[in-house]
């Protein structure tokens, strides 16, 4: 038999109100579950004893004491509502200014829907919408313990298919993406694998058919990247860390250190063939940083530039520097100066790109170790 949905935000509040306006002395008012055995009509149902409020054959309600407590204005339900309808809403709640509906629990689901269809992609467990605020809003304040690794406030997951998805039909900015992850403090995105690719990106050819999907990007399980396109960056040189045996400052010509193998110092005499590069500003690409799941600390060792575009501390004591000119190490520390014509083998640096007129100074130079 059909049973019919019942308003029962409306019928339990109009009795609180009733109730509780009559024993102003009591702290909380019984109120006897109603029911409506048709539209517009309001009957009262004898209490029931097995703690539940359940439809009858009749379409009205009979169960457990609901109670009105007058100090929080909440209703409480020691037991539970179940309503069942072939179409439309089985449980509605309306709010104006609170909760539509408030689901507590200490250990269990506060508020917990399931869809048992048999159609694919037809129905759903939870269905939230907004028209202006959030449609769905997760929360938590619980502490990271070994049980509760990441404490989310919001927690998906999917037997065949996906955790979370996110869609968003809007290409106005970046606060329109499918998925939007925020961090204050922490990473604004985690990504975990067990045993794929941490990260995949996806240009999708056909809107709304995922069957037409071209990989782009993605990051493998062993940290390693590929890329469809080009990297792009402000930066111009390539650059790799380097182990010093003293300070080095950016833009300064270093060598090899003789007395400490596998080390590098500040060049200091002029040609030298232990020359190595410049020290790097600001380069594109870093090569040869530290593991990051070994490291304590962030890799902070000089960068040593290999190619490309980079300021470079230079000397007039060979006479001005014009663009093109050939650079090699000059007998100022870490200074690089005019090499003249035919400089010995492995004592060039870079070809300049500005220009000095005397003293020192600082210039682009595109380094070129030959």
């Amino acid at each position: 038999m059909v049973r019919p949905q019942l308003n029962v935000t409306v019928g339990l509040a109009l009795l609180a109100l009733l109730y509780a306006s009559t024993l102003q002395a009591a702290d909380k008012v019984v109120v006897i579950p109603m029911g409506s055995g048709a539209k517009g009509t309001v009957e009262p149902v004898a209490q029931g004893t097995n703690g539940q409020v359940q439809y009858n054959d009749e379409g009205k309600m009979a169960g457990a004491e609901v109670y009105y407590d007058k100090a929080t204005g909440k209703l409480e339900l020691p037991g539970e509502i179940r309503t069942t309808v072939a179409t439309g809403s089985a449980t509605s709640g309306t709010s104006t200014g609170g909760f539509g509906i408030y689901g507590l629990t200490e250990n269990g689901y506060g508020v917990y829907g399931v869809d048992t269809g048999a159609t694919q992609g037809r129905g759903y467990g939870g269905y939230f919408t907004s028209n202006t605020g959030v449609g769905v809003f997760g929360y938590s304040n619980a502490t990271n313990t070994w049980t509760n690794m990441y404490a989310p406030g919001i927690y998906g997951k999917s037997a065949n298919g996906t955790g979370v998805f996110g869609r968003s039909d809007s290409t106005q900015s970046w606060r329109t993406a499918g998925v939007l992850g925020w961090g204050t403090g922490g990473p604004g995105g985690l990504f975990l694998s067990y045993s794929g690719n941490i990260i995949e990106g996806y240009e999708d050819v056909n809107l709304n058919n995922d069957n037409v999907l071209y990989l782009r990007f993605k990051v493998d399980y062993n940290g390693n990247v590929y890329a469809d396109g080009t990297y792009s960056s402000p930066a111009a040189d390539v650059a790799e860390r380097i182990d010093p045996s003293e300070r080095l400052e950016p833009g300064s010509v270093v060598e090899i250190d003789p007395d400490s193998p596998g080390r590098f110092r500040l060049s200091r005499s002029p040609f030298s063939t232990l020359v190595a590069g410049v020290i790097s500003t600001n380069p594109a690409v870093i090569m040869n940083n530290g593991e990051i799941e070994n490291s304590d600390r962030p890799d902070d060792r000089p960068l040593l530039a290999l190619t490309g575009q980079v300021p470079v501390r230079v000397s007039a004591e060979n006479g001005p520097i014009v663009p093109g000119d050939m650079l090699v190490s000059s007998s100022a520390p870490g200074h690089a100066m005019r090499a003249g014509g035919d400089p010995p083998a492995g004592t060039v640096v870079g070809k300049a790109l500005g220009v000095l007129d005397s003293g020192t100074g600082l210039i682009q130079v595109l380094a070129t170790l030959q």
